[in-house]
């Protein structure tokens, strides 16, 4: 019997009800880890947590992994490239870059 329903021994109906039984032992059993987690070291809440959200949710863990796998992607394109900085839009005379070129020009006088 699973959850008040009568399934027939030796069917698939039982093998996923037994499954899905499973499923929600492990399920309790990180929501338990979580809490105690969270209450005796803060600092590792976040990874028991992720592991509960990962088996309540197993599309979440998929879809980090291939957000993971597209930024090292990137990281290795942008690796490759080659950048020239300039300054834009302003002009040496205001701010700092200004200051310290009249400091340099008044020490030049001197």
């Amino acid at each position: 019997m699973v959850q008040g329903v009568a399934v027939e021994y030796d069917t698939l109906q039982e093998s996923l009800a037994i499954a899905a039984w499973r499923k929600n032992q492990r399920i309790e059993l990180l929501r338990t880890i979580a809490t105690v987690t969270a209450t005796v070291n803060p600092d590792k809440a976040q990874s028991a947590l992720r592991k509960l959200i990962e088996e309540m949710f197993p599309e979440v863990g998929s879809e980090r992994e291939q957000a993971v796998d597209r930024a090292m992607q990137i990281m290795e394109e942008e690796r490759k490239k080659t950048y020239n900085i300039a300054p834009v839009g302003h002009s040496l005379n205001k701010g700092a870059f200004g200051k310290i070129k009249n400091i340099m020009k008044q020490k030049r006088r001197r």
